[in-house]
């Protein structure tokens, strides 16, 4: 309990959120919070670019997609009444595109493009305080709503591939807490390599990296680094025994060694009684 109320007291405090550190103030209901890229360090982003990106949790449809900010400055470097192209997706591999106008409040239309879990638009604003979606117009569910702000979409801000990497095995046990490192061994450049798993035809992505993810800081900034990366994936159920492909992508070195490792923790001690008759 003490654990819990400390966490509620350090989310709740007024600093935290005039920070506008937190994606979940995109989806409070509430018009005077936000959620903004972080300049407190400088930016953060590679070659100062970065899409807002959505993941709705599970596969949804909806008739319109209304993103909210609080003024001109706030939607930099979108401008009022210009053009933006949104990018629908179900599965991160096929992409429906519509446009909308940019502005304070951003309405797109949604409903010809079927069910999607993935949105996103590029370049990112400066700050944004809702997102919300429409059925039949009713507001929907936001509980599992997820954002970023701080990361390329393929082919933008020099992120394009110019090596890959494949691995194809099985894992037949695993114990509990398991979990897959791809190491990234060698020169990649600064936010230069990146890996994700294929599991029977499935994307999986990495949620947890060292040094970690590029983020919005409370105090001090992630750190920087252009080589030796390893991305963390937790084993599941269902991934034992399926074919599983762990592909590494660089975008600057090209004499990389991934590897790929399985460990877990904490250590799965287990413990057997050998009764004598």
């Amino acid at each position: 309990p003490e654990v819990k109320e400390a966490r509620e007291a350090f989310f709740k405090q007024p600093l935290f959120e005039a920070r506008e550190l937190w994606d979940r103030y995109l989806f409070d209901g509430d018009k005077e919070t936000a959620f903004s890229i972080s300049f407190r360090h400088g930016d953060a982003r590679m070659n100062g670019e970065s899409s807002f990106c959505m993941d709705l949790g599970e596969l949804t449809t909806m008739d319109q997609l209304v993103v909210e900010s609080f003024d001109e400055f706030s939607i930099t470097p979108l401008k009022t009444a210009e053009g933006v192209t949104a990018q629908f997706s179900a599965d991160l591999v096929n992409w429906k595109y519509v446009k909308f106008i940019g502005g304070k409040r951003m309405v797109i239309d949604t409903k010809g493009i079927g069910e999607f879990r993935y949105f996103r638009f590029n370049p990112c604003p400066f700050r944004l305080t809702e997102v919300a979606g429409y059925k039949d117009g009713k507001k929907l569910d936001r509980s599992k709503w997820r954002a970023s702000n701080l990361f390329r979409t393929y082919g933008n801000a020099g992120c394009n591939a110019v090596a890959a990497w494949k691995g194809k095995f099985r894992i037949d046990e695993a114990a509990v807490g398991a979990y897959l490192c791809v190491a990234v061994n060698g020169y990649h450049g600064q936010e230069g390599a990146w890996a994700a798993l294929k599991i029977d035809g499935r994307y999986v992505g990495c949620p947890d990296r060292a040094p970690s993810f590029t983020a919005n800081p409370w105090e001090y900034r992630t750190a920087n680094s252009d080589r030796n990366y390893t991305y963390y994936i937790p084993v599941t159920s269902d991934m034992i025994g399926k074919d599983i492909e762990a592909w590494t992508l660089s975008f600057e070195g090209k004499e990389l060694k991934p590897e790929v490792w399985l460990t877990a923790y904490p250590i799965p001690f287990k413990k057997k009684s050998l009764v004598l008759g």
